[in-house]
């Protein structure tokens, strides 16, 4: 995310404004990423991504960019 910030900062809302303090806080503490820190994960590794819901259907990440890759699933 750091690497492509432009692409993450207009979809979060930032308490202090503090992209790298967001950041660090996801790598370092139990904070809990979401949407954004899974598409950025599927970009980092070049694998598509599925989520498994409890209850509803799975959220696909990057299906359709990484077709000929197997999911990484996460639960």
């Amino acid at each position: 995310m750091r690497k492509n910030a432009d692409d993450f900062t207009p979809f979060l809302y930032l308490e202090d404004g503090d992209f790298n303090k967001y950041c660090d806080d996801i790598e370092n503490t139990a904070r809990w990423g979401g949407q954004l820190e899974v598409l950025a994960l599927a970009k980092a590794k070049q694998v598509p991504v599925d989520i498994i819901q409890h209850e509803g259907p799975d959220i696909k990440i990057c299906e359709d960019e990484y077709p000929n890759k197997t999911p990484l699933k996460l639960a």
